[in-house]
Order: structure tokens, then sequence, then C-alpha cells
């Protein structure tokens, strides 16, 4: 059963944008161009469902940053304490020196681990505003804005970067994303061909170019472009990952064996993502290599059972083998998320048909607080609660989420100023 379209957009984006943000790459003083397009990008967008691994970065990562000090856990300091210790570190640091980059990228990737979607966009604008020429803040707060349906603010600093560096591949790949983000198809992939026509050799923007083709089903297009790709830079695993994903989805099923070997030559240069550890279990699959595909989608269940549609092909598959109680709890768990999925995307897309509704920042707000994220949640109603500052049921709803999610400190902050929420709604 396939996705909602929205949630389908937003799952692409999700895989684009978390890539190398959860890598080491994140703490770097600085970075090559190539890499610098994923470090600026990722927002904190685990969607309902389809979390992604951090795919590895094309060039070694730096040391992490030694200008700030960073506690480290140990018995004497447990981890929790050592996060609290670090965050404030961090937090000085940028007190001092609202430039500081070691300690902005410590921060920010500290917020990212724990979920605070609300708080990573509050501070990605607080070094624009140190930095208002950083192309690399200006990509992540569109990410990111994006990310909790503010499109108009997305849009606005999307044009600022493009405004600042019309020539920057790492630019010209966001805006395509946001375009697409937001079911603008047509435009995502206009505005790659533009960039191309005048940067040919951008190896990366044509393997985005085939991401966003492969998407609506312009599978010939779509491994056109990624086998430019491929030509231009050999040694990229994902690219080969791609290449495979292309034709296991493509209507010609003869070439599943040309898939296959793809994907594994993918795995083999050190691509070690969920996302080739799943495609290699389903070309398995799709060529009735039963026993080889159980083994390589269980491989995939242990680290993320939500992953594409693991749950539903490794339950068949364990039904098909005699484990029928096994698979039958497999495909009721894919049941259940398919209908989640299906609930939050046409929220989404209500949202996005009435973007002045507080209710329907609400609604999509809960369900993701309902699927365990509570830092999308969070981060949607405050803004909502920017643009509608009185009403009493978006503050309402964003207090108890805090509350629930262990913010206690900042829900009893908005309780102090929070008038009276009335009842019912």
């Amino acid at each position: 059963m396939p996705g909602h379209p929205a949630l389908e957009a937003n799952r692409l984006a999700t895989s684009m944008f978390l890539s190398l943000f959860r890598s080491q790459v994140l703490l770097r003083a600085s970075a090559p161009a190539e890499a610098r397009y994923w470090l600026c990008l990722a927002p904190l967008v685990v969607t309902c469902g389809c979390s992604r691994k951090a795919l590895s970065p094309t060039s070694p990562p730096s040391p992490a940053p030694s200008a700030t000090a960073i506690p480290s856990a140990s018995p004497a300091v447990p981890s929790a304490t050592a996060g609290a210790l670090a965050a404030k570190a961090f937090r000085a640091a940028l007190k001092a020196n609202p430039s500081d980059r070691k300690a902005f990228f410590g921060l920010a990737a500290m917020y990212e681990t724990k979920g605070y979607l609300d708080r990573l966009i509050e501070l990605c604008e607080q070094r624009l505003a140190a930095q208002p020429n950083d192309t690399e803040t200006m990509l992540r707060l569109s990410g990111l804005y994006s990310r909790v349906e503010d499109k108009a603010a997305a849009a606005a600093i999307m044009a600022r970067a493009e405004r600042t560096a019309p020539e920057d591949s790492s630019v010209q790949a966001a805006a395509a994303l946001a375009h697409y983000q937001f079911g603008e198809h047509v435009e995502a992939i206009a505005s790659l061909k533009k960039f191309l026509a005048k940067h040919p050799d951008a190896h990366g923007i044509w393997y985005r170019l085939s991401e966003i083709q492969r998407v609506p089903r312009q599978f010939t297009e779509s491994e056109k472009s990624i086998r430019e790709a491929i030509r231009l830079a050999p040694k990229e695993p994902g690219y080969y990952r791609q290449l495979g994903h292309i034709l296991a989805m493509g209507s010609d099923k003869s070439r599943m064996a040309e898939a296959e070997q793809a994907v594994r030559k993918a795995r083999q240069m050190g691509d070690e993502s969920l996302d080739a550890a799943y495609w290699l279990a389903y070309t398995l699959d799709m060529q009735g290599k039963g026993p080889d595909a159980i083994a390589a989608y269980e491989a995939v269940e242990k680290d993320d059972v939500a992953y594409e549609k693991t749950a539903f092909r490794l339950g068949m598959l364990y039904q098909q083998s005699g484990k029928q109680a096994a698979g039958a709890k497999l495909l009721k768990l894919y049941k259940v998320m398919e209908r989640n999925r299906v609930v939050l995307g046409e929220a989404i897309t209500h949202l996005r048909k009435h973007p002045d509704q507080p209710s329907a920042y609400r609604k999509v707000a809960r369900l993701y607080d309902e699927a365990g994220e509570s830092g999308v949640g969070a981060a949607i109603l405050r803004r909502a609660l920017k643009r509608w500052p009185d009403d009493r049921r978006v503050g309402g709803d964003l207090q108890l989420m805090l509350w629930n999610s262990g913010r206690k400190t900042e829900a009893k902050a908005m309780e102090k100023s929070a008038k009276p929420r009335p009842s019912g709604g």
C-alpha cells in the first residue's frame, strides 16, 4: 500500500536532509563543497516510520572541535550530566562569540540528537543574525521551515540564499528540494536542469536530479541522470545504490539481477546505509531468492522495521516459509504504520490547503507527537504560536507537549505567562 503523496515527498526530503547530519562531519570547522551541501541542509527530519541512517561522508571527517571543552561521559560523569555541561559550554561560547562555528555545530548536533527541532530553528536564526551572508545556515533554515510547514518562510530564506550565491550547487540543489517537498515537481526538475546546463560536470546535482525524477516514476530519465553521475564520479558508492534502486523499481523486471549487482557494488565500495541494505533484500526477494531475501530483510528489520516495506515484504516471506505467526505479526504492524502514514499525509495536505487555520497546525503537531516525534510537533506549534500568539489552544497544546516529552522547565515557563486555557477544542 503506497504512502500518502504529501508524506512521500517528506520521506524523500528526509532521506536527503538526514545524510551526513548524524555523522561527525557536522562538527567540522570547515567542509568541502560536496559535504557542505548536506551539512547546511540537514534539519531534524525523521518522518513517522521512515528514519534514515546517515550516509558515509565522501571524505574522512575532521576531528571534533577542541576550542570548546566538551565533557565526556564516564562513570564519574553520567552522560546526561555531561550533555548538560556540554550544552552550557556551547551556549557560553556562542554568547561570547555568536559566530563561533564549532560551538554552533556542537549545540546543533545536541539539539538534533535530543529531537529539539524548535530549538534548532532558533539556534539557526540566531546564527544567521550574526552571519547574514551565511548560505549554509540559510539553506538549513529553509529545510527546517519546510519541515514545520512554514512555506512562506522557507521560500523567503531560499530566495535570499539564491541571491547571495547564485552559482553555488548546494543552493540550487536545496532550491529544487524545497520545490519538490511542496509538490512542485516540475519546478524542482527544471531548476536542477537549468543549473546543469551551466555546470554539466556537477555529478552531485545529476544524482539529486535522478532522485527527484525517480519518485514520479520517470525511470528512463532517472537512469540516464544517475549513469551520468557515475560517469563523472565512478568511485561514489551511493551512485550505484541509486542505480540499483531505479532498476529495481522500473517496469522491466528482467533487470532485477542487474539491480542486485549495482547494490552489491555499492556495498562493496563501502555504502553501509540502510537504503543499500533494503534494496539488496528487495532485489533478492523479487528474484525469488527467499532464504537470502529473508536474511537480508531481517538485517534491515533489526535497525528499522518501518523502513520502506520491510515489515510487509518480510511478513509475506515468513508466511510463505511456514512462519505464520511471525508473518501475521509483521503484516499487522505494517497495516497500522501505513494507516498512520496516510492519516498524517492527509493532515499535512489539509494544512497546506488551509494555512490560516490554527486547528490544522494543531492536528499535524498532535499526529507527529503521537508518532514519537514530539520535537517536530513542538516546532510546528511554536511557528503557529508566532502567528497566533493569543491562541490559547495552540499555546496549551505546546505546553502539554513539552511537559510530556520531558521538557518540563520550558513547560513551566510557559505556564507562568499563559492565560487560562478554555475547555474543549
